[in-house]
């Protein structure tokens, strides 16, 4: 059995707060991961200089959530975003939480449908996208002909300060970059990796064609790619997961990601070992998994056959980090 390495999720939303945490714990990890609400609240920078330049113009933020919806809407909202784009692909829960939380700060949505296709095929994203409209059509709206539109990656590359600040400061590490990417791949990976990341994060259920860019790029600077499953098994289930992990394997990515977000985390969802042992016996790329994982699944996880544990609350928000890290890591040893 190949020995598991350990990846801390630092998913805040101040470099400080992050670097405190990996300090605590890299003795510990193999992977150091700038989480997606670090980079983007980094990035946020933009937005509010945006909106001060501009205070009578409408402003579409590419924000596109794919876990945490209440908080990256957050984000989103205080950095002065009139309307904020999120994916159709998104887990269910998050796709909830992201609209109820526009519906109580008074903004609209916009539904990005990049992958929905794919995904689902013709008839199905038509029918899915009315039936989101009609049950959100007070909050879901068309994009604006005079709006000002600020990219992901542009806001992204802003963000990526925060991977520069752990590859300086952990030059032994790997350092991931979980862009949580949806569009515009060869913009984003691009900027990822000039800033010292080994790893960059795609998510799963994007089209091929964006799939595409982000292993061209990864190869152009001898770095890797990890997709994330994330979402996927709620619109197309367990079968469905498996088809596009064997997928994203030809399609030539490096590490496949089975992901329950935390918007199910705190629904009562963990992680299900029997999908980790089910992707790990379709494909021959690692597998590695995110979603709650702490020191008393770890094990199990990893007798599933995953390779890369990817650990975020139970170390960051521990009492004594390094003591869980050093557990976690024995464990997988």
């Amino acid at each position: 059995m190949v020995r598991a390495k350990l990846q801390v999720a630092l998913d805040f939303t101040k470099i400080e707060d992050a670097i405190k945490i990996a300090d605590a714990c890299k003795d510990y990890v193999d992977f150091v991961e700038a989480g997606t609400p670090l980079i983007k609240a980094v990035g946020m920078s933009l937005v509010k200089k945006t909106r001060d330049e501009n205070p009578d113009k409408t402003i579409v933020l590419d924000m596109k959530p794919m876990d945490v919806g209440e908080l990256e809407m957050g984000l989103a909202i205080n950095a002065g975003a009139d309307i904020v784009l999120i994916p159709g692909i998104a887990p269910l829960t998050t796709l909830e939480e992201c609209i109820n939380t526009a519906k109580e700060a008074g903004i609209k949505v916009l539904i990005d449908e990049t992958g929905m296709e794919q995904l689902f095929g013709k008839d199905m994203m038509l029918s899915r996208m009315k039936d989101i409209k009609t049950r959100w059509q007070d909050i879901i709206v068309d994009m604006p002909e005079d709006a000002i539109k600020i990219h992901g990656y542009k806001f992204k590359e802003i963000g990526l300060e925060a991977v520069k600040k752990l590859r300086e400061r952990y030059p032994d590490k790997v350092i991931v970059a979980d862009l949580k990417t949806i569009s515009s791949a060869d913009k984003e990976f691009e900027a990822a990796f000039k800033a010292g990341a080994d790893i960059a994060c795609i998510i799963a259920a994007t089209s091929d064609e964006e799939i595409k860019k982000a292993v061209l790029v990864a190869k152009e600077h001898g770095k890797k790619v990890m997709a994330d499953l994330i979402g996927i098994r709620d619109h197309v289930g367990e079968d469905g997961v498996i088809k596009r992990a064997k997928e994203l394997e030809n399609l030539g990515v490096d590490y496949i990601c089975y992901h329950v977000p935390i918007d199910d985390q705190v629904r009562g969802k963990e992680v299900p070992p029997e999908s980790i042992k089910n992707i790990s016996a379709a494909v021959t790329i690692p597998v590695a998994c995110a979603g709650g994982i702490n020191p008393n699944t770890a094990e199990n996880i990893v007798k599933a056959g995953a390779e890369v544990i990817i650990v975020g609350g139970a170390i960051t928000k521990a009492s004594d980090p390094s003591a869980v890290a050093k557990k976690i890591k024995h464990m997988l040893s």
